[in-house]
């Protein structure tokens, strides 16, 4: 105990302390679910990672610093393999989707006001570099430090990705504001 008047540091309040990954699943899988499903836009697939990523993650009876994010490190790295698996089968979702999602905005070009499902479609068309990073943040709260260990690059290259896409975003979505208004 400090004896009073003593200053006290509360820096290293905030690390987190080891934990089991196997207690932490049950606590973060509707975390795991919603990064999933911004990664893949769609709910079957975004189940399937999410199943998968569980599964390996109990293979491994480990011990890590931050569970919460090794758990949505894993969910990363199934949705690439997942990817790179589609991309040597040859098949995309992702095609599909963009012409339907083209479609639907050839049938309201300006609405008067931006909807949820406005900017839900907004970052869909985000490149997947840009979507993750600016999901985690805006959306899951999750601190740079902590996405650029669960995408595993470098904490510039997240800064930047995050900085970049919230400029698309804006650009996208900047079709709602006033006419004639530049935006930053």
């Amino acid at each position: 105990m400090p004896r009073r008047g003593t200053v006290v540091s509360i820096a290293g309040i905030r690390k987190r302390e080891p934990g089991s990954v196997r207690d932490a699943v049950p606590a973060h899988v509707d975390q795991l679910y919603r990064f999933a499903l911004r990664l893949t836009r769609n709910a079957d697939r975004a189940r399937d990672i999410v199943h998968e990523s569980v599964l390996r993650t109990l293979r491994h009876e480990s011990t890590v610093r931050d569970p919460r994010a090794w758990l949505l490190q894993i969910v990363y790295r199934t949705f690439i393999s997942h990817c790179r698996k589609d991309e040597r089968r040859g098949t995309s979702d992702e095609i599909s989707w963009r012409d339907e999602a083209e479609r639907e905005t050839l049938l309201d070009p300006l609405p008067s006001l931006i909807t949820a499902e406005d900017v839900r479609k907004a970052v869909d068309n985000l490149p997947d570099a840009f979507r993750a990073v600016v999901w985690l943040s805006d959306a899951e709260r999750v601190r740079l430090k902590e996405i650029a260990e669960i995408l595993d690059c470098p904490l510039g290259t997240v800064a930047s990705r995050l900085a970049r896409g919230r400029q698309a975003l804006r650009r996208m979505l900047s079709a709602y504001g006033p006419q004639g208004v530049k935006s930053p």
